[in-house]
């Protein structure tokens, strides 16, 4: 009866710890759009816009390349939306205890070098909001602002006015 009751616990913890990627992208999958936002008061464009559908959830990544910086190739915001098929107001989190988000999101800053990327967090909080103004098998819009947290917390992007309409 122990080693059931071993066996069951580690196929919980094994299933339990499965990450949660923004990156499902494995072949080109450039749609046609816009995504553009200020980042702590700095206007953001993307150059390119990717998305993948896997059954009910979509991920939507906005890409600026960075040919002047020396440490970064590009800088992306990615959305992961899922089961939403209908417009409306939205948090943009990561589940935690009791709380189920449809809609992740995070800022990444793609690393020029052998370094790690810069990965920033957006967790729920009252202003992490996306209005999805129009969503169907083919298209999304939306509207979307959200602070976003480093892995360590101790830094902080503030991503406003943001907005985006993508055919894929």
């Amino acid at each position: 009866m122990y080693k059931s009751m071993f066996f069951l616990v580690l196929i919980f913890l094994v299933l339990g710890c499965k990450e949660d990627s923004f990156d499902p992208f494995v072949e080109d999958n450039t749609a046609s759009g816009f995504m553009l936002c200020q980042i702590n008061s700095s206007s953001w464009s993307a150059n390119e816009v990717q998305e993948y559908k896997e059954r009910d959830t979509l991920f939507l990544k906005g890409i600026v390349t960075l040919t002047s910086d020396s440490n970064y190739s590009s800088s992306e915001i990615n959305f992961k939306i899922i089961n939403l098929n209908q417009p409306g107001l939205y948090g943009i989190g990561e589940d935690e205890l009791g709380f189920t988000y449809g809609v992740k999101g995070n800022y990444i800053l793609k690393s020029a070098k052998n370094l790690p990327d810069v990965v920033y967090t957006a967790y729920y909080t009252e202003d992490n909001l996306m209005t999805i103004t129009g969503i169907n098998d083919r298209s999304i819009a939306a509207e979307f602002k959200m602070k976003v947290f480093s892995q360590s917390f101790s830094d902080s992007l503030l991503i406003t006015n943001g907005r985006f309409s993508i055919t894929y």
